[in-house]
């Protein structure tokens, strides 16, 4: 696959450029805003079919909708966003049995998870292997310093994790989500928080 960061950041330029998009500023600070939550979340999957674009008819022409006749036809100008980040699934421990939960009480086992943690994307497109959650990001924030306020803005919005995630305990499914996996999660997902805040200077 030739997915990539650069790729994304090139293709923002060339929507921008066409008027697809409000602006490249737009596009980097919602892609920003994905890639942390997928950091947070340690998502593998945002690959080119796991994001897209949501393009609706602006507000101001609806009303020309409705005085069309069956022989009419108009012009329409059109807005285009990038989705909300959609197909979150394998991400939040997943390939985790239960059996093993145990042993990700260890602090260092826990530590050693996140460190490990990769994106279904590349830096670019020669690369073997694909990027690290936390490495993408830098990269990201180097070459664009203004998404560093993105990033910020995903991580204080992570404040109700653990509410949520004992939530999830309550409910009654077939394959129970289990007070373990919500207490492992928790302490994996806020470690990532510090340690996120740590290698990005946050």
């Amino acid at each position: 696959s030739t997915h990539c960061l650069v790729y994304i950041l090139h293709v923002g330029k060339i929507f921008s450029r066409a008027k697809i998009i409000p602006s490249t500023s737009y596009w980097n600070s919602e892609w920003a805003k994905i890639l942390a939550f997928d950091a947070l979340i340690g998502n593998t999957d945002r690959h080119q079919e796991n994001w897209g674009l949501v393009v609706s008819i602006k507000k101001e022409e609806e009303a020309k909708i409705h005085e069309l006749s069956n022989s009419d036809s108009i012009d329409l100008s059109f807005e285009t966003k990038l989705a909300p980040a959609f197909d979150n699934g394998t991400s939040l421990m997943y390939e985790i049995l239960d059996t093993n939960l145990h042993k990700f009480i260890s602090p260092a086992r826990r530590a050693s998870y996140i460190q490990k943690g990769t994106h279904q994307m590349k830096m670019i497109p020669s690369d073997v292997k694909k990027a690290g959650h936390l490495d993408l990001l830098e990269v990201f924030a180097r070459r664009h310093p203004e998404v560093i306020l993105d990033f910020a803005q995903v991580i204080n919005g992570m404040t109700k994790v653990e509410d949520i995630l004992q939530e999830m305990v309550r409910f009654d499914i077939g394959v129970p989500f289990t007070s373990l996996r919500a207490s492992v999660l928790t302490d994996t997902i806020t470690e990532r928080i510090e340690y996120f805040k740590k290698r990005l200077n946050l």
